[in-house]
């Protein structure tokens, strides 16, 4: 027998005792060697095994070892932009990782990594046998991504961030697609005056406010509406009508835009917007709504800003595709249904797990180290 019919043989062996294995990096980071990175721009869709590896930093996008490193699921069917692809190899099993950047994120101190797939070399060409992604896009990404942990959202910045996209997308079903070239303004879209304040615990209805959390998904369209213009060359000084930065601005990761250049604050009183964004759309399309809301196992609500036993994700892009109406429905009734369960509904088990750097295993210490030193 040939020896590349012994390896093809020994490989199709391997994959065959791993099906249906989730596998972890080697606990000794000896075993685990860093082959290289290939350029890569482009998207994945999430599957419900995808994980991402969220490393902390602080605002001088340095390591911060104070806070933990978590690893979790953000859900299945969401749309996020990736760049670069780094590979490692565990010498023992021969079994490659390949992980990708998150380069388009806000509301995170942390560098994003997502895990793509893992496999195998065959005759020096590598073959992905557990793929964590539905689909892969290439070409320079628009995708803009918000993540939201225990700590860093609360039950009112949940539910009016899914009425603001519920009304962009009423909107865009009884409009058509947003039009390159038209005006829009975001308060007009989200429909103000149905963003309503509510208590930490979700409690009485308190009465009508102006904003309470839709900063943040104006701050998350213009992101999109920014790397939006990148993507197709056009000129960001023809984007923007009105823009208003944050006091302290949402954070981004060291491979996002500068926040100065994207943040965009709102407020709205006394049905008088005050400060709107306001934009000249550059492209002809729906805006496609990705969003999951998900337990992350704390048991309850706290103060407003406090923390939350929910985690949220939300991905926006633009699409020329209809059926993204019908898909943003979906998304975001299922979301709503976490929020406010009805009576005997089945919780969703928590799947996040939290590392310290004193317990952080030996692989993804090396993996870490290697992409974010």
């Amino acid at each position: 027998m040939k020896k590349g019919s012994v390896v093809f043989i020994l490989i199709l062996f391997l994959c065959t005792s791993f099906r249906g294995m989730v596998i972890e990096p080697p606990d000794d980071k000896g075993s685990l060697e860093y082959i290289g990175k290939e350029f890569f721009a482009g998207y994945v869709t999430t599957t419900k095994d995808t994980r991402i590896i969220r490393i902390p930093i602080n605002s001088n996008f340095e390591r911060n070892n104070l806070l933990p490193y978590i690893v979790s699921k953000p859900g299945e069917g969401i749309r996020i932009g990736v760049e670069g692809i780094y590979s490692f190899k565990d010498k023992k099993t021969q079994v490659v990782y390949r992980y990708a950047i998150l380069p388009h994120v806000t509301n995170v101190s942390a560098v994003m990594l997502l895990e793509l797939d893992w496999g195998f070399f065959i005759k020096e060409e590598y073959v992905p046998f557990k793929i964590f992604y539905s689909k892969m896009g290439y070409g320079m990404s628009s995708e803009s991504t918000y993540f939201a942990g225990r700590y860093e959202v609360y039950f009112n910045k949940i539910h009016n961030i899914i009425v603001a996209l519920g009304n962009i997308n009423d909107y865009q079903e009884r409009k058509g697609p947003f039009s390159k070239g038209q005006e829009y303004s975001y308060l007009k879209l989200i429909n103000i005056s149905d963003v309503r304040y509510l208590d930490g615990k979700g409690g009485s209805n308190l009465g009508i406010v102006r904003g309470s959390g839709v900063c943040s998904m104006s701050t998350l369209l213009s992101e999109t509406l920014f790397y939006t213009v990148k993507k197709n060359g056009g000129n960001i000084s023809e984007l923007y009508i009105e823009r208003w930065v944050h006091t302290k601005p949402y954070v981004h990761g060291p491979f996002s835009s500068d926040p100065y250049e994207s943040d965009a604050t709102v407020l709205a009183l006394d049905d008088k917007n005050l400060r709107d964004l306001r934009w000249i759309q550059p492209v002809n399309g729906y805006l496609d709504i990705d969003i999951k809301v998900k337990p992350n196992g704390l048991q309850e609500w706290g103060n407003l800003g406090d923390k939350s036993p929910y985690d949220m994700v939300v991905t926006l892009s633009f699409s020329d595709d209809p059926d993204v109406i019908k898909d943003n429905i979906n998304a975001l009734s299922e979301a709503w249904e976490v929020l406010y369960p009805v009576q005997g509904s089945k919780r969703e088990k928590p799947d996040n797990i939290y590392f310290y750097e004193k317990n952080l295993p030996e692989g993804w210490r090396k993996i870490i180290n290697t992409i974010y030193p």
